[in-house]
C-alpha cells in the first residue's frame, strides 16, 4: 500500500518539546521585504553582549532552576538580520555553552542554535566558520520565496532591488552543506499568482519539504480566495499527475485541515507566546517578537520582564490563560473547517479594539476556506489515483444527501413516492453542476443516493470525481455502473427481502431497512450481513404507534450475543443501536436540518428525503440561493429542552417523525424516547459482558437504565406544576 508524505507534519526538533530562549540580536536588516511585519527597522538597537550574558546568567541562575522544565533548549537568534551582527551571535553562543558546561547544567547536552536569515550573508566566511565551529549543533534557516518573479516581487534591497540572484546563489551553498534544510515561503495578495511555481521550484532546487503560509495581516481583496484556490489545485494536479505525493511535501496540504475545533484545539493556542522569551537591546523580555514595538503599528509593546527584575510571572498569565476557545467568537467556533486555521497571537492583539489578546481577527477566513476546498480537492484526487480510500482524513461534518431520482436508494426512515416509470423525476444535470459547487463552496460531503438508473449514476459520480463522495445503492436495482471498479465509498442498502432472495453486502458499511412484517428477522438479517460487513446501520421503517417494543428486545438481545461473539474473538463489528453507546461520547442523531440537508431531484433542499416525499412544498432552500436558516431554528438537539438534558448520545432522534406525531421538530415521541432507552439498555448489557470478560477497548461508562419518561426528568428539574403524569416507558 503506497503512503502519503504530502499533508503530514514537517520535522520538528523533539517535536517542539524545548525552552526557547530569543535573542534579537539587531533591528537593522539589509532588505526591506514588503509584506514584513517589522516595519520599525532602525541600527540603533543593537544587543550588547554584556545584556546577552545578564540575560544567561539570569535564566541560569539556581532560583530559576525549576522554572524551565522542558529538558531541552533552543537558543534563537533573530533580527532584522541577525547575521549582521555574527560576531556577537559567536561570542553568546560561547558564553552560553561555558555556563551550561561549568553549572552541569541538564541543557549541556540538549540545546540547538537557530539562526533565520534572508541569506545574503550566509557566504560570509564568519558565517562559515562559525557554522563550523558548532556543526551538529546549529541550524541556520535561509528565505526564499520561489521562482525570481515571486522573490524579487517582495524581498528586495533598501533601494527597491531584487535580491533574487544573491539569495540564490548562497542557497545553492547552504543547501550543499544541509541537504535538509528548510526555507518558509509567505504569500501575499501580490504574488498569489507565483505560489504553484515557487512551491514546484523549491523542490526542485532540493527541498523536499516547504512549509509556507498566507501572511496574517489586512492585505486581502475580493476574488484572492479564488485565486488562491486556483493555484493549490493547479499544484494538487501536478502533485498527483507526477506521483510525487510520498517525495515532497509542502504545508499548504495538512491532514489536520478543515475539521470542526476539538476539545483539545480549543484548550490550545496557535504558538508558544507567554512560554518562550525574546530578550532586546535593552534587556527587556518579550513574549515574542512580535510584541516588540518595532513589530506593532497600533498597540504598545508588551514586555514579561527584564534583565534587573526577571520574569513577571504576573504578566505571563494573561498568555497562559488565552486559548483559542477565548479568542475566538462564534462564527469561528461554529465553523465546520475551522480545524488548522491559522491566526498570530500578536496581530490580534494589535488589531484588537481595545489592546487584548483575547479578540481573534479574521483578515484570512475568506483565504484558509480555500485552502480547505483546495485540499479535499487533494485527497479526493489521490483517493482515486490510488484506488484506496484513507480513513485517517475526516471528512465534512456536514452532509448532502442527493436524490438523483425518485426512485432512489433508501437510506432513512421514509417510504419512495409511487410512481410510475415515466412520472419519475429526476435530476436535472444543470442542477447536478450547481449541486457540484454547493457541496464545494459550502463544505458538504455529498452523499449520492442511486437508483437503477446506470446512466444517471455515471453522471452523478463524474460530476463529483473531484470530491469526496460517498454512494448509496441496493444489490436489487439494475444499476451495472455500481460495480464499476475505483468507486469508493459505497454503502449498500438493503432489506430483508433482499437477503431471502439471496442478495449479498459487500461493503464496509450498510444500511438494513427494517419494516414491521420483518422485525422478527432483525437478528438473523444482523448475522447474516455481519459476515463481510464491518458495520449496520438500523433503520427502522415503521409506523411507531405500532411499534412491537417486545420483539424489538427479543431482537437485540439476539444481537448482544453476535457482537459479543465477535468482539471476544478479536473481530470489531458494529450495530449502531448497541455500539455508538459504546464508543462514541457525543450526541448522534440524524442531524437533518442541522448538519444534515437534502436535494430532491425537484432541484430543492430539504431538511430530509422524508419531507420531499410528503410535503414537496416543505422545501427549506435552494442551490443557488442557499439555505434559510430561519426555518431551522427549532431542529439542533440544543433547542430541545427533553432532548439536551437527556444522557443518551444514541438516539435516531428523527425530527420528522418528531414533527409528525408531537406538532414540533423538537419534541420527541414518548415512543422514539422508549426505543432509545431499550437501546441504551442492550448497549449497557453488552458492555457488563465485556468487561466482565476483560475486552481491551476503551468502553463508554453505562448509566443505570430507568423506565422514566425524560418529560418526568425536565419537569423535576424544573420543579414545574404539572397538569399530567407521564407513565413510565417501560
Amino acid at each position: 500500500m503506497e503512503t502519503s508524505k504530502m499533508g503530514k507534519n514537517i520535522y520538528m526538533w523533539r517535536d517542539g518539546a524545548f525552552q526557547s530562549i530569543e535573542f534579537v540580536v539587531t533591528q537593522e536588516c539589509n532588505m526591506r521585504c514588503k509584506y514584513c511585519y517589522m516595519i520599525g527597522k532602525n541600527e540603533n538597537n543593537v544587543l550588547s553582549l554584556e545584556t546577552a550574558k545578564n540575560a544567561i546568567d539570569y535564566i541560569l541562575s539556581d532560583e530559576n532552576e525549576k522554572l524551565f522544565e522542558q529538558d531541552a533548549l533552543a537558543i534563537n537568534f533573530i533580527g532584522g538580520e541577525p547575521l549582521l551582527e555574527i560576531d556577537l551571535i559567536d561570542q553568546i553562543c560561547d558564553y552560553f555553552k561555558i555556563r551550561l558546561y561549568e553549572k552541569e547544567h541538564k541543557w549541556f547536552n540538549l540545546f540547538m542554535i537557530n539562526i533565520g536569515s534572508n541569506g545574503l550573508l550566509y557566504e560570509n566566511p564568519k558565517v562559515q566558520k562559525f557554522l563550523q565551529k558548532n556543526r551538529g549543533k546549529v541550524s541556520i534557516n535561509i528565505t526564499i520565496d520561489g521562482i525570481k518573479e515571486k522573490h524579487d516581487m517582495q524581498r528586495v534591497y533598501p533601494d527597491g532591488a531584487g535580491t533574487y540572484e544573491d539569495v540564490l546563489r548562497n542557497v545553492k551553498l547552504w543547501l550543499k552543506q544541509a541537504p535538509l534544510a528548510l526555507t518558509k515561503v509567505t504569500i501575499g495578495h501580490d504574488d498569489i499568482k507565483y505560489l504553484k511555481d515557487s512551491i514546484i521550484y523549491l523542490w526542485n532546487l532540493g527541498m523536499k519539504d516547504v512549509p509556507a503560509n498566507i501572511v496574517f495581516e489586512n492585505v486581502w481583496e475580493d476574488g484572492d480566495d479564488e485565486k488562491f484556490y486556483l493555484q493549490l489545485k493547479e499544484l494538487a494536479d501536478y502533485i498527483v499527475d507526477n506521483h510525487l505525493w510520498d517525495t515532497y511535501n509542502t504545508t499548504l496540504f495538512s491532514e489536520r485541515l478543515g475539521k470542526p475545533l476539538s476539545k483539545k484545539d480549543l484548550n490550545g493556542r496557535e504558538c508558544g507566546s507567554g512560554g518562550m522569551i525574546t530578550i532586546d537591546a535593552s534587556g527587556k523580555f518579550y513574549p515574542c517578537v512580535r510584541f516588540m514595538d518595532y513589530s506593532l503599528e497600533k498597540q504598545k509593546s508588551i514586555s514579561i520582564g527584564d534583565i534587573e527584575n526577571g520574569l513577571n510571572l504576573e504578566r505571563i498569565r494573561s498568555f497562559v490563560n488565552c486559548d483559542l476557545e477565548h479568542q475566538s467568537d462564534e462564527e469561528c467556533l461554529s465553523c465546520n473547517v475551522a480545524s488548522d486555521c491559522s491566526h498570530c497571537l500578536a496581530h490580534n492583539y494589535d488589531v484588537s479594539d481595545n489592546g487584548t489578546l483575547f479578540q481573534r481577527n479574521k483578515h484570512i477566513c475568506k483565504m484558509h476556506k480555500a485552502r480547505v476546498r483546495a485540499n479535499n480537492y487533494y485527497w479526493a484526487r489521490l483517493e482515486k489515483e490510488l484506488g484506496m480510500i484513507d480513513k485517517e482524513k475526516a471528512c465534512y461534518k456536514k452532509n448532502l444527501f442527493i436524490i438523483l431520482d425518485d426512485n432512489s436508494s433508501v437510506f432513512c426512515n421514509y417510504n419512495k413516492r409511487s410512481c410510475k416509470e415515466d412520472y419519475v423525476q429526476k435530476l436535472s444535470e444543470e442542477n447536478l453542476q450547481l449541486a457540484v459547487k454547493f457541496a464545494d463552496t459550502n463544505f458538504f460531503n455529498p452523499i449520492l443516493l442511486h437508483s437503477d438508473d446506470s446512466e444517471v449514476s455515471r453522471k452523478a459520480v463524474k460530476s463529483f470525481e473531484n470530491q469526496r463522495a460517498f454512494n448509496i445503492y441496493t444489490p436489487s436495482n439494475e444499476n451495472k455502473y455500481m460495480n464499476s471498479e475505483g468507486l469508493f465509498r459505497k454503502i449498500t442498502s438493503i432489506t430483508h427481502d433482499e437477503l431471502l432472495n439471496g442478495k449479498r453486502v459487500d461493503t464496509e458499511s450498510s444500511l438494513l431497512i427494517v419494516d414491521s412484517d420483518n422485525l422478527k428477522y432483525l437478528s438473523e438479517d444482523v448475522k447474516n450481513i455481519l459476515i463481510n460487513c464491518m458495520r449496520i446501520n438500523i433503520i427502522a421503517r415503521f409506523d411507531y404507534k405500532n411499534f412491537d417494543f417486545q420483539e424489538y428486545e427479543k431482537q437485540l438481545d439476539a444481537i448482544v450475543e453476535i457482537l459479543y461473539t465477535y468482539f471476544t474473538n478479536n473481530e470489531i463489528r458494529h450495530v449502531d443501536v448497541i455500539t455508538d453507546n459504546l464508543f462514541f461520547t457525543k450526541k448522534i442523531d440524524c442531524a437533518a436540518g442541522v448538519d444534515s440537508f437534502t436535494l430532491a431531484p425537484n432541484g430543492y433542499l430539504y431538511t430530509c428525503p422524508a419531507v420531499y416525499f410528503t410535503s414537496p412544498e416543505a422545501y427549506v432552500g435552494t442551490l443557488t440561493e442557499g439555505i434559510n436558516e430561519k426555518l431551522l431554528k427549532s431542529y439542533s438537539v440544543n433547542e430541545s429542552p427533553v432532548c439536551s438534558n437527556c444522557q443518551i448520545n444514541q438516539c435516531k432522534r428523527c425530527v420528522y417523525q418528531n414533527k409528525k406525531l408531537t406538532g414540533e421538530h423538537n419534541t420527541p415521541s414518548s415512543v422514539q424516547c422508549k426505543k432509545s432507552k431499550i437501546e441504551l439498555k442492550y448497549a449497557s448489557k453488552l458492555s457488563k459482558l465485556l468487561k466482565n470478560f476483560g475486552f481491551h477497548m476503551t468502553i463508554n461508562s453505562m448509566m443505570d437504565i430507568d423506565g422514566s419518561d425524560p418529560l418526568e426528568r425536565l419537569i423535576a428539574q424544573r420543579g414545574n406544576l404539572r397538569a399530567y403524569k407521564y407513565e413510565k416507558l417501560f
